[in-house]
């Protein structure tokens, strides 16, 4: 018989991201930066509204250098330098 993590954890559509810098959890919120599986690094703010609450309790628990499951239809917070390069010209 498989935990409700176990479940949760293999079911993820986006790969996995390692987090790339200490985490400080807020109140109902943990912001993260990630090393995304696609190779872009990206700052992420974690809410249990947006994301459920499986995914939010293990951001709040994680530390530098761990791996999280990383959902697909997860939008940085932070708008990227070449993308602000490019809207200038």
């Amino acid at each position: 018989m498989t935990s409700q993590g176990e479940a949760m954890m293999s079911v993820t559509e986006g790969g996995w991201a390692r987090v790339t810098a200490p985490v400080c959890p807020r109140p109902r919120h943990v912001p993260l930066s990630l090393c995304c599986p696609d190779g872009v690094l990206r700052r992420v703010t974690v809410t249990a509204a947006r994301h459920g609450r499986p995914l939010y309790r293990q951001a709040r628990t994680c530390r530098w250098g761990d791996l999280l499951p990383f959902p697909a239809d997860v939008e940085s917070d932070v708008t990227p330098a070449k993308a602000i390069k490019n809207s200038e010209k």
